[in-house]
C-alpha cells in the first residue's frame, strides 16, 4: 500500500511484488493481498447476497419490510488484530473490530465496525464502545497470523472492560487454500 509493505517482516515489498507479478492476472492477487473480494472464481462471496437495511433502536429494518429484534439474534464482536512487530510499520497496519447479528434464518448482519490505521488506545475505545452498545455473546479474536502479543491483547482488552467482558475466543479461519497459494508463489 503505497509502495510499502504493512506487514514487512513477513512480507518485503520485493517479495509482495514477485508474488503481484505471478498471482496478478489469476485474481488471487486482489484477493489475497489487497483484501478486495471482485468477482474472482476464487471468491466464495457473492455481492449479490448483499442486502440493505436499517439499525433503530434495537431492531434491524430490512429492506424486504421484515423487522428483526436484535434481542432474537446471537451478538459476535470481532477484532483482527493487525499489528506488526516493528514499531516503525504501526501506523500502517489495519486493524478492524466488527460486530454482528445472526438471526434465526441465518442471516448475518454488520451492526458496527471499525477500521483503522489507529493505535492499540484507539482500537481497544472502539471494542469497548461496541461492547457497551450490543453486549456481545463472545468476542473472538483472530490469531492465525497473530502480528502482536496475544495475551497482552487480551490483558488490555480485560483491563478496559471489566465486569463487561464477553467470553474470549481465537478464531482460525480456515486458510489453507490462501496459505496454499501463497506458499506456491512466494
Amino acid at each position: 500500500e503505497n509502495n510499502q509493505s504493512i506487514w514487512p517482516e513477513r512480507f518485503p515489498l520485493d517479495r509482495l511484488k514477485r508474488i503481484e507479478r505471478i498471482q496478478r492476472d489469476s485474481g488471487l492477487w486482489t484477493l489475497n493481498y489487497m483484501c478486495s473480494y471482485g468477482e474472482s472464481e476464487f471468491n466464495d462471496f457473492s455481492s449479490a447476497w448483499l442486502r440493505d437495511y436499517e439499525l433503530i433502536g434495537n431492531e434491524i429494518h430490512r429492506s424486504d419490510g421484515k423487522i428483526i429484534s436484535l434481542s432474537s439474534c446471537d451478538i459476535v464482536l470481532i477484532y483482527d488484530p493487525a499489528r506488526t512487530r516493528q514499531s516503525e510499520y504501526h501506523h500502517l497496519a489495519r486493524n478492524a473490530v466488527m460486530t454482528t447479528a445472526c438471526d434465526q434464518e441465518y442471516n448475518v448482519y454488520i451492526l458496527k465496525y471499525y477500521v483503522a490505521r489507529a493505535s492499540l488506545k484507539d482500537v481497544y475505545e472502539a471494542i469497548v464502545s461496541q461492547v457497551d452498545q450490543f453486549r456481545p455473546r463472545c468476542m473472538g479474536i483472530e490469531d492465525v497470523a497473530v502480528q502482536i502479543n496475544i495475551g497482552e491483547a487480551f490483558d488490555i482488552i480485560a483491563n478496559l472492560l471489566k465486569d463487561n467482558l464477553p467470553p474470549i475466543i481465537g478464531l482460525r479461519p480456515d486458510t489453507s487454500m490462501n496459505k496454499k497459494w501463497r506458499i506456491k508463489t512466494s
